[in-house]
């Protein structure tokens, strides 16, 4: 059997993901179109991706174990799967204005979500060996703010206060794309069951550390990122249009990020740039409270920057502490859950920090999870420096 490239691999995988980080970001950029819609309050708007997030954290924890038994790309293609189905409810309870529709549909792409967000990194972390793996990961890192970059671009242009066709019809395209690329590529399935030797290893509590810090992350991230467009036109009256090219540039900044990190993932990772990262990220929130409309961006666009290094870190942090394949996908399972958790929880809470538009008093909480989350980081590097045995993976 023909080997797979590293290309081939990092490019189903991501494709897989980005399909995903589109649906997901579905909601933030026309989020003034959906409240209008829908006659929905902030509460509301903040449950479309919490709903996602919950069912994404429900299906991931099945995920670790499903890609061991049945391989990754099966359960990325039943992922893609869950995607489709879930724009096409969307699309139809949209059109049929029933907001309960539309939340159901959230949960049942987010189902799709949690199998994808397992199953595509697994399959990089398996099959991806050597000096690439730093590599694919940075690259790999970066699904979500290409993702959102694509929805915060076009997103704006593909609805309409009676429509959201195009938008489905856009996520479909990169769904089929996805799933194409995934079945010309081989399906590894390293165990129906952990040996006794990959599952005595101590790989879960640096993975409950570093699901923590991811939790923290995104908790932070989404919340700017579902606030976004509603802080801009409500605190500086900015256009959706010009809200929604920030959020873009905010993409793009944080995907720069993920790949900045890179170089300081291997098998013995660095520690400082990550854990100054999580320390810049904590004073910035305590800046972004400013009431001037260039620094306001500014602050944005350097919180994105410096936070791109988390996730590369994060998304390696499974391969670093598994010594067997059988082993990478739960413990990616870990990573995921603690990504939704974050999500769920994120813009919620910034929704009852900032009552009142307060936005200021929002940043402030932020920060919070942001030195909770650079704690959780030096916690995780303590306890993969105990192991002694960093990226020590047999098959």
């Amino acid at each position: 059997m023909v080997r797979d490239s590293a290309t081939s691999i990092v490019a189903a995988s991501y494709a897989a993901g980005l399909a995903g980080t589109m649906a997901e970001f579905a909601v933030p950029p026309v989020m003034p179109v959906l409240r209008q819609h829908f006659h929905s309050s902030d509460a509301l708007d903040s449950l479309l991706m919490g709903a996602f997030a919950l069912a994404a954290m429900a299906s991931a924890l099945a995920a670790g174990r499903l890609a061991n038994r049945w391989g990754v790309n099966r359960v990325a293609l039943g992922g893609l799967m869950g995607l489709a189905l879930g724009m096409a409810l969307g699309w139809a309870s949209f059109s049929g204005d029933t907001m309960a529709g539309f939340l159901a549909a959230r949960l049942l792409a987010g189902c799709g979500f949690g199998l994808i967000s397992v199953a595509a990194p697994a399959k990089i972390s398996q099959q991806v060996e050597g000096a690439k793996m730093a590599r694919a990961l940075a690259i790999w890192a970066t699904w979500v703010p290409v993702g959102s970059l694509i929805m915060f671009l076009l997103g704006p242009h593909l609805v309409g206060p009676a429509h959201i066709l195009p938008l489905t019809v856009a996520e479909w395209g990169m769904e089929g794309l996805a799933a194409v690329l995934l079945v010309q590529t081989s399906n590894p399935r390293p165990s129906a069951r952990l040996s006794p030797e990959a599952a005595s290893t101590p790989w879960v509590l640096p993975m409950i550390f570093v699901a923590g810090a991811f939790a923290f992350f995104t908790a932070q991230q989404f919340a700017l990122s579902t606030w976004l467009s509603t802080w801009l036109t409500r605190d500086f009256f900015v256009t959706l249009s010009t809200s929604g090219l920030v959020g873009a540039a905010a993409s793009v900044v944080g995907a720069l990020g993920n790949l900045a990190g890179g170089p300081f993932v291997g098998a013995r990772p660095k520690v400082w740039p990550f854990l100054a990262s999580g320390t810049v990220m904590t004073g910035l929130w305590l800046l972004l409270g400013v009431r001037a409309l260039a620094l306001a961006i500014v602050f944005t666009l350097l919180l994105n920057l410096v936070g791109g290094l988390i996730p590369t870190v994060v998304f390696a942090a499974p391969r670093l502490v598994s010594e067997h394949d059988g082993t990478v996908a739960p413990a990616m399972a870990f990573v995921i859950v603690g990504e939704n958790l974050g999500i769920v929880v994120g813009p919620l809470l910034f929704s009852i920090m900032m009552a009142g538009n307060h936005f200021a008093r929002g940043f402030q909480g932020l920060a919070i999870l942001g030195a909770a989350m650079t704690l959780a980081l030096a916690l995780f590097f303590r306890q993969t420096r105990r192991l002694g045995q960093l990226g020590g993976r047999s098959a």
